[in-house]
């Protein structure tokens, strides 16, 4: 099944973490991907990758335009240009027509990274970057920011249920505890959409992400007291006690082990 994204990547995508508030939703085909989050008011704009030129629902571009590369410091184009390349690698991941797409680069056991589609070797050596280092880019940073809200990829594969997808980027080292802007981890980012639900991978993520179980938001919640919000809006009750029922099962399976 295919996910067209019209007018600002992954915007108007129900079940992405940058899902926009308001009735923006309501544009949204029903045969979308993905089933609508449990919250009205998820995020305000659309993912896109650095520099896109698209805006979101309220116009709010999802990276600021940087400096012209005569005011930067030859070391910090270099940077920028990785960052770059390195987010539209981790956003293809999830906006690529085909649910289970896995990139290569993702599945390889070794430390290099991808060739660039970005044409590294074709900057000037002036900006940074070496004739050795464009040829052997370093590891994709899969920690990145890659949306305005703060998510990382891990709080995306967690979100749309792509659990193999999310096993990888731990394995590549991604941090599994990184928060967004409000503080949320990507397993509260989890129980706000319904698509562990639908997929039934609860179980499979916690597997995953059981020590961030005890992380608490800006608003000192838990992902028990996000499950528990969940249970007040219209028609998110099952997934709601799933996603209760795995948790604390889990929680009684490892009685002793969150202090």
């Amino acid at each position: 099944m295919s996910v067209h994204l019209p007018s600002g990547l992954g915007q108007g995508v129900p079940g992405t973490p940058a899902f926009p508030r308001g009735d923006s939703a309501a544009a949204v085909p029903r045969g979308l991907l993905h089933p609508a989050p449990f919250r009205q008011s998820l995020f305000d704009s659309s993912p896109a990758v650095y520099g896109a030129d698209s805006a979101g629902p309220l116009g709010i571009r999802a990276w600021e335009d940087p400096p012209p590369l005569a005011m930067m410091e030859p070391g910090a184009v270099a940077a920028a240009a990785r960052a770059k390349h390195d987010r539209m690698l981790l956003m293809n991941i999830f906006l690529n027509d085909d649910a289970d797409y896995i990139p290569e680069w993702l599945e390889q056991a070794d430390e290099a990274a991808p060739p660039s589609p970005m044409h590294f070797s074709d900057l000037p050596l002036s900006a940074g970057l070496s004739a050795s280092a464009a040829e052997k880019p370093s590891k994709v940073d899969v920690d990145l920011v890659i949306d305005d809200q703060g998510h990382t990829a891990v709080h995306w594969a967690a979100a749309l249920a792509r659990i193999h997808v999310l096993d990888l980027l731990l394995y590549q080292g991604a941090d599994a505890r990184r928060l967004n802007h409000e503080g949320e981890s990507a397993l509260v980012r989890a129980v706000q959409v319904t698509n562990n639900y639908e997929t039934q991978t609860f179980p499979d993520l916690l597997e995953l992400l059981h020590d961030t179980i005890p992380l608490t938001d800006r608003q000192n919640r838990t992902v028990l007291h996000h499950i528990a919000l969940a249970t007040g809006i219209a028609g998110r009750e099952r997934a709601a006690r799933y996603y209760a029922d795995c948790l604390l099962s889990w929680i009684v399976r490892l009685a002793g082990g969150y202090q």
